[in-house]
Order: C-alpha cells, then structure tokens, then sequence
C-alpha cells in the first residue's frame, strides 16, 4: 500500500511539473516578437508582388502602323538624316538606292516600301489625293518577307510599283525647288496580313490601303537639297 502510494504521488508530482513548464513556454512566446499583433491605426498591407509583361506585336486591323523599334531600315548610300546622293535625284540618274533592313518579325508575310517627300503636299502631279501625306517618290507592295535588302534601281520580279506622284511607276527621285532642302521619309513596312494591292495603284492609294493593314516599320530619312540659286 506505501509502495502504491508513493507511485501515485510521483506521478502527480510529474504532471504537474509539465504542465507548469509548458503553461510558462507558451507565456513567453509573446514576448519575443514573432507573436502576430494588430496593425497600427492607418497602416496597410504590404503590395503583393506583380510582374509586368510587355506586348509586342503588330497593330490592330484599321489601325496606323507605328515604327517598330525590333526592326531597323538603313542604306549604304546615307546615313540617317543625311544627305542624299545626287546620283538618286530626278537630276541625276534618277534610281533608287540600295536599301537593307533587319528584324523583320516572323509573323510577317508581306513587305512594302514607301518613299515620301515630307515638305510637299503630294499634289504635283499625281492622283493620291492627299492621302500619302505628302510627295509620293516610290511606293512598292508585295515583297516576299524572305527578302534583307534591295539593291540600287531593283524591284523584284512580281512586286507591285505604284504610280508615284510624278504619274510614273516606279522610283521618282528627289527634286525640290531651286535652293529648297527637303526631308524624304523611307518607309519598311513588314505586314502581318496581305496588301491585296494590284498593278496599277496609285502610290498615294498603297500608302492609304497601308495604313489599314496590321504590322509594323521602320524608317529612314534622308535630305536633299536642290542646286539652283
């Protein structure tokens, strides 16, 4: 009977043991800062972390292209904004010249080139009825997307040239006024969708279809300036 006593006495004496040290380990969590609290009056929740994506692409049917900074336009003859030979000028050999291009995207399955005066109205001559936004110089439609350049005075076999401003198809060079410098804006366009333009187009009238065609371009510009007085 002692033996039964002293037993249930030990293990008494053991469970209140525990449940004193376990009742003093849960007080002390709270002191030790990671315990939740309420927040202060006025204060909100940290922002959740977000990432960004940018979109690329080409531009929505109906809608104006826009440069595209992936593809680049540039040509052996002048740099960007520099002068144009006069051997492209209506007073000199009157040909185009070399063009090259780069990062034309995959989606694209036709290509197209513009050539516009910027100082001029785009109405000596011509039929675009102000639509090219001033003198059209060249414009050709239905460029295979495998093509990376074009050599001076080439269009390729089955591309579409248009009536240029000058009411010839083909290239038109250069030709301001006497003592005039004019800006000429040389236009890729890389089309996500077929032109549907055919033989016989005014220029003025490929730049308008153009711009209702999704893709994107690049542009170059070049200067030229007239030799009379």
């Amino acid at each position: 009977m002692h033996r039964r006593a002293r037993r249930s006495a030990l293990r008494t004496m053991l469970a209140v043991t525990t449940t004193l040290s376990l009742a003093g380990a849960i007080s002390g969590c709270g002191d030790d800062g990671r315990a939740l609290r309420a927040p202060p009056p006025g204060a909100t929740a940290p922002p959740l972390a977000s990432s960004t994506t940018a979109a690329v692409g080409f531009n929505p049917p109906g809608g104006s292209q826009e440069p595209a900074s992936t593809v680049a336009l540039t040509s052996a003859a002048f740099a960007d904004g520099a002068a144009i030979p006069e051997r492209y000028s209506c007073t000199g050999e009157n040909i185009s010249p070399p063009l090259s291009w780069t990062g034309v995207p995959p989606e694209t399955v036709e290509l197209a080139l513009t050539v516009t005066d910027l100082d001029s109205d785009g109405d000596s001559g011509g039929d675009s009825g102000g639509d090219s936004g001033g003198f059209v110089h060249w414009a050709v439609a239905g460029l295979s997307p495998a093509l990376v350049a074009l050599e001076e005075d080439a269009a390729p076999e089955g591309s579409v040239q248009g009536r240029n401003d000058s009411s010839e198809f083909g290239w038109f060079g250069p030709c301001p006024p006497d003592g005039a410098t004019h800006r000429y804006e040389f236009r890729l366009h890389a089309l996500s969708a077929p032109s549907g333009l055919a033989p016989g187009v005014s220029g003025g009238a490929v730049i308008a279809t153009l711009a209702t065609v999704p893709g994107v371009s690049a542009i170059l510009t070049g200067t030229y300036a007239s030799t009379g007085a």
